[in-house]
């Protein structure tokens, strides 16, 4: 997903890659609404998202925390089991889309320490 950051005009890129290769940043950030509620507008003639670095950073930080979590979940289920993860899984709460890996990422880290 290509960025042009408002203020400075500077591109960046936010990527979320799945085990084939595929790009699917785009999605996962429109299945969170930020697409439609002004975060992020779409330059059609460069085919560019325009945001604020702030916007920017805040997405970039959500797909660290998620690809966190994607490499560190299968090293818990085989250390603790599965069953024991997704029980700490489960009393994380509910938050919105966005959060979600932060919030996991956290109550693994209460059960479990930083690993």
């Amino acid at each position: 997903m290509k960025i042009t950051i408002r203020e400075s005009g500077k591109t960046e890129t936010l990527s979320i890659l799945d085990p084939d290769g595929t790009d699917f940043a785009v999605e996962f950030i429109r299945s969170t609404g930020a697409l439609d509620d002004g975060q992020f507008d779409y330059e059609e003639e460069s085919g560019t998202w325009t945001c604020s670095q702030d916007t920017y950073n805040k997405w970039a930080q959500v797909i660290r925390d998620n690809e966190l979590l994607d490499t560190r979940l299968p090293a818990l289920n085989r250390k603790y089991g599965t069953k024991t993860v997704n029980k700490v899984i489960g009393a994380a709460g509910n938050c919105r889309p966005e959060d979600f890996a932060r919030t996991i990422n956290s109550a693994l880290d209460e059960a479990f320490g930083k690993q």
